[in-house]
């Protein structure tokens, strides 16, 4: 499809807006995920370019236009926090895996357990990813 063939050459604005008239044109879920994927690679690109709030505004956008996708992007969003140095996402999203193992622990399966224990392992090394990031470009100032 053009829209994915957009999306794999980086051309990410144009592929938003061949998303945005495929869904105008063809509405239904299919659609709809097609213009997410391109949303998504859009506020991607933002990020890699440093334009977190401008991510975070198009995400909020998606997320309130495609509620049904609200999980995909919320990911996304908290990327964008975290890189303005906004550890609040990440300390809550911790807090509500802790909660989520306490009761895993008691009633929960080890194949929980485990799946509990990696998003926690996963959201930690994203906050030490950023803190190395931002401690490389202030070594490099």
């Amino acid at each position: 499809m053009r829209i994915e063939s957009l999306i794999a050459s980086g051309k990410n604005r144009d592929a938003v807006e061949a998303a945005k008239q495929y869904l105008k044109h063809a509405p239904g879920p299919e659609a709809e995920a097609l213009a997410v994927k391109a949303y998504t690679a859009r506020i991607e690109a933002l990020q890699a370019s440093g334009m977190h709030r401008e991510a975070q505004a198009l995400g909020a956008l998606v997320s309130e236009r495609f509620p049904a996708h609200q999980t995909q992007v919320a990911v996304l969003m908290r990327q964008s926090e975290v890189s303005t140095g906004n550890f609040d996402a990440l300390l809550a999203e911790l807090k509500e895996d802790w909660a989520r193992w306490d009761k895993a622990v008691d009633n929960g399966t080890e194949q929980e357990r485990l799946k509990i224990r990696d998003h926690m392992v996963d959201v930690l090394n994203r906050r030490n990813y950023v803190r190395n990031l931002v401690r490389e470009v202030e070594n490099s100032i």
